[in-house]
């Protein structure tokens, strides 16, 4: 590409309209699966508990999957995080060998899901909750849309909460968006007021 090409696309972009830009509706991360506890085989030779964890996960086979943390039994059903899931804080998780077992997967606590500080032991699911293999993301609440935007510091009409941030999510949310008027004057109630001309305050005055 020329000079004259490369000022040409310059120059477009300069004078792109600039103010704010969403990427639109998108999902949060998909945290993972749920999973039902098929059968735990402590592992011994180690400095801290771990256990060797086959995991019912909707699938043929059940997974066997390699985890540290002691607080759940057979038959309790956890959240899964499995081969390729990304999880919040840029985590991807990955089949690796660990304890000299093959792990295919990540049992989660809370903190790795995102969900609170809280990492001393497996996130364990009420029972009943659903069948291994269903989306994680519905009972933990991560299927709501998010929204990205990027506001330029200097446009002012876009950061307001009764701008556009307000009203796009309204289509997707089939929910209407209204603007609030201020009150129309004599509508709420007047503060007193009692004019007394022999005070002597002509002096005060304004000019426009």
């Amino acid at each position: 590409m020329g000079c004259a090409g490369r000022r040409a696309r310059a120059d477009a972009a300069a004078h792109r309209p600039r103010g704010r830009r969403g990427d639109g509706p998108r999902t949060g991360h998909r945290p993972a699966d749920r999973g039902r506890v098929v059968a735990i085989e402590e592992l011994t030779g180690f400095k801290k508990p771990i256990r060797a964890c086959l995991v019912d996960v909707g699938e043929s086979q059940s997974r066997e999957i390699i985890c540290g943390a002691t607080n759940f039994i057979v038959n309790d059903l956890v959240v899964v995080a499995l081969p390729g899931t990304a999880l919040p804080g840029g985590l991807t998780i990955t089949a690796r060998k660990a304890y000299g077992r093959n792990s295919a997967g990540m049992i989660c606590s809370a903190a790795e899901l995102g969900m609170g500080a809280d990492h001393s032991g497996i996130l364990v699911l009420p029972p009943g909750t659903a069948a291994p293999g269903a989306d994680g993301a519905e009972v933990l609440g991560f299927d709501d849309v998010v929204f990205h935007l990027a506001i330029t510091p200097t446009a002012a009409t876009a950061c307001r909460c009764a701008g556009w941030p307000a009203r796009s999510p309204a289509p997707t949310t089939s929910t209407s968006s209204t603007r609030r008027r201020a009150a129309a004057p004599g509508a709420g109630p007047a503060w007193p007021l009692t004019v007394q001309p022999e005070t002597g305050c002509a002096a005060l005055r304004c000019d426009r």
